[in-house]
């Protein structure tokens, strides 16, 4: 047993190892008004500002996965899943911290019609329908929060509304976070077990934590929970037991292998510390009572990414 887990963290101190190296090696050094092309598909829709619109994308390979920020003009119709060329001159920028970052103003931007991705066109319809259905039952600023909550799409909400969300802290609630995956799992799984056997009732909640994630369009937090509900649901159906700290840290380093940017990724950074947090520190801190035992696990998961916050 000893063996095969040293051998495993081996293989695993090597795997990534090796994706570092690779990833740097092949990264491309951009110079200001390089001139790029590149297609590529939405994952969410872009972010709205009072004088134009945004997005990140990835280029050129997976290898390196380079990030961009692309600029372009509001209401330019750009939505998720939607499959775009992107040509223009790159625009570099260097940070304090020594980072530099590849951005692209104004673009010249055209959409690819081509045949969609049966799931990409399934999700995007099902995004609409939450959207027109919310927007049909609830006042605009009240569905835009429903929205955000829900998807963490930002783009309805008006400056005053977000304004005023910054002045109350509350930022954050329109942040799509793990604990909707959990809400979702818990949900489905405790229902389905009343129609369905067991493992059904698994494969069934593991399909819909999968859809999600892609709806939501890939946010860090979201596909940190995603894969650690999976790797659970998954020994739930093999019976297998499994250690939630494990499962943590093997859900970073596979997220890491995929994409090593995320390490620097705000958003992946506050989700992993919250969790571990939760996982490692509060056990030392357990009580019978359920308010306390809410109130400590809220503190320490906010003490856990004070630092970040500050920083």
């Amino acid at each position: 047993m000893k063996k095969a887990i040293i051998l495993s963290v081996i293989a695993i101190v090597f795997i990534f190892s090796l994706r570092i190296v690779t990833f740097h090696r092949f990264s491309p050094q951009w110079t200001d008004r390089q001139e790029i092309f590149l297609t590529t598909t939405l994952l969410s829709d872009p972010d709205a500002s009072q004088n134009y619109d945004s997005f990140k994308t990835r280029c050129c390979s997976f290898y390196t996965n380079k990030e961009i920020l692309v600029i372009i003009p509001k209401y330019s119709h750009l939505h998720y899943g939607q499959r775009i060329s992107i040509a223009g001159k790159i625009t570099t920028k260097k940070f304090k911290n020594g980072t530099t970052m590849a951005l692209l103003y104004y673009p010249k931007v055209e959409s690819i019609k081509e045949q969609e991705n049966v799931f990409t066109a399934f999700s995007y319809w099902l995004r609409k329908r939450i959207f027109s259905l919310s927007y049909s039952i609830l006042p605009a600023n009240e569905a835009s929060l429903l929205i955000g909550i829900l998807l963490g799409i930002k783009t309805s909400f008006s400056e005053d509304f977000i304004s005023n969300l910054r002045v109350a802290g509350l930022t954050h609630v329109i942040a799509a976070s793990g604990m909707n995956i959990t809400l979702i799992a818990s949900f489905l799984l405790s229902n389905l077990i009343h129609l369905v056997s067991r493992k059904r009732a698994i494969l069934i909640t593991l399909f819909f934590i999968s859809l999600y994630t892609f709806i939501a369009g890939f946010q860090p937090s979201i596909v940190r929970a995603a894969i650690m509900g999976s790797i659970a649901f998954s020994a739930q159906y093999l019976g297998r037991q499994y250690i939630s700290e494990y499962i943590l840290l093997l859900t970073a380093l596979i997220m890491l292998i995929i994409d090593p940017l995320l390490f620097s990724n705000i958003g992946f950074q506050l989700s992993f510390l919250a969790t571990a947090g939760i996982l490692f520190i509060k056990p030392l801190f357990s009580t019978r009572y359920s308010l306390v035992d809410d109130l400590v696990t809220t503190a320490i998961a906010q003490l856990m990414t004070v630092p970040i916050i500050l920083f």
